[in-house]
């Protein structure tokens, strides 16, 4: 698989450690709202990927109750976006196929020169997945399976007895496809999404790979009192050296849904990294129920894009990875307040002269200084929003970040 990454404009660069940092919702949000695609009442699901300087996102509109589809947007900075075109792919003509009646939730990747599909769709049948190809990210040529109704993958190849499958999130690493998505119970009255894994050779003929869970999930259900105790749905992952990381929507008995966070060496068996945005979320926008999308992996810093359920809203938000460079401390920075308004307050207790450095969004840099264990910092100037900071001692030992100003 081709990686997709935009240089994050911050003039230096830093062997990774696996840690997920805490998440900083864009202060412009939504970067997608009401309005964007014409009639559509709801966005969500959105695809993003970057490519030689763009940002292109795909993502599901819904008009009415039964006709979701896929719009396609463009963007130079990934936070002004423009419509392309609001229905690049749409339901099925044939009312035998098995998406019919509706499609979204798509997964995109691209190699080569082809853009690659997988996509959820109802039809006669509920809830299967699809697959689609094109060239240019709009004209996309789907391409049947062998599964149900002309599927790539249903219901019965994933072994469980599921109602449902949906939503892929696919991976290509080495020569195998991963496939990441949602199987649908119904036990009793109550609906249960779970998460699942496949493994395919080419992309289009999948085979269930069972987890330790129940059922072959790959991840248990949270314990009462945790966000993802009822449901856990929309996986994301990408892979960080040795490990896959994953970021997934998370719903409690109460319906609120969060973004949650875990790890895996295998794909298979995965382990939860517990957030601060409420039991155990990582991320969080109450009292809006929030959905994942997509994160990017941008050197330093991760973006994810996500929405808003039941809104017309795609949003942004943007997590640090910290350096692994060895420091004389072990002492993180203290910002007080962050976000902060017209002033900045740091502490960085090293009894050694740092340099503290400061970025806005287009890499440009709008702040330097040079202090001992603490600085306060004047901040008038500043627009508000998202900025990445460097602290640099004189042996050119580094720690990276992420401010907000509001």
């Amino acid at each position: 698989m081709v990686r997709f990454t935009v240089s994050l404009v911050l003039f230096f660069s830093f062997n990774l450690i696996t840690a997920q940092i805490s998440w900083a919702p864009y202060t412009g949000n939504p970067v997608i709202g009401e309005g964007f695609a014409g009639s559509s009442d709801v966005f969500y699901s959105p695809m993003v990927l970057s490519d030689s300087g763009t940002y292109h996102m795909w993502f599901t509109t819904k008009q009415g109750s039964t006709s979701e589809r896929i719009a396609y947007a463009t963007s130079l900075d990934g936070m002004n976006w423009a419509l392309v075109d609001s229905t690049v792919l749409e339901p099925s003509s044939n009312p035998n196929r098995f998406d019919s009646q509706k499609l979204g939730q798509c997964w995109v990747i691209k190699e080569n020169d082809t853009l690659r599909m997988w996509y959820w769709g109802d039809g006669p049948n509920i809830g299967n997945i699809g697959y689609a190809w094109s060239l240019d990210g709009i004209i996309w040529n789907k391409t049947d399976g062998s599964g149900t109704d002309q599927s790539i993958f249903d219901r019965n190849m994933d072994g469980s007895g599921a109602l449902a499958v949906s939503t892929p999130c696919v991976l290509k690493d080495g020569a195998t496809y991963h496939m990441w998505y949602v199987r649908t119970h119904v036990v009793g009255v109550q609906v249960i999404r779970t998460l699942a894994h496949a493994t395919s050779p080419n992309g289009i003929d999948w085979t269930n790979i069972p987890g330790p869970g129940p059922n072959g999930t790959i991840m248990s259900m949270g314990s009462p009192g945790d966000f993802d105790e009822g449901t856990q749905a929309f996986p994301v992952v990408i892979k960080q050296g040795n490990e896959y990381w994953m970021w997934y929507s998370g719903g409690n008995a109460t319906g609120n849904i969060r973004i949650g966070f875990a790890k895996s060496t295998d794909g298979q068996t995965w382990t939860k990294i517990p957030g601060i945005a409420g039991n155990g979320a990582v991320l969080s926008n109450m009292p809006d129920q929030i959905l994942g999308g997509t994160v990017l992996d941008e050197e330093t810093t991760l973006k994810m894009y996500y929405s808003i359920n039941n809104q017309p809203d795609i949003l942004l938000a943007v997590s640090e990875i910290i350096s692994s460079i060895e420091s004389t401390s072990e002492t993180k920075p203290e910002f007080y307040p962050n976000p902060f308004g017209n002033q900045l307050m740091i502490r960085f207790s090293t009894g050694e002269s740092v340099t503290f450095s400061l970025y806005n969004f287009l890499g440009q840099q709008v702040i330097q200084q040079t202090f001992t264990n603490s600085t306060l910092i004047h901040t008038e100037q500043l627009v508000n929003g998202i900025y990445f900071y460097e602290l640099k001692n004189d042996k050119g030992v580094s720690k990276t970040g992420i401010v907000v100003k509001q």
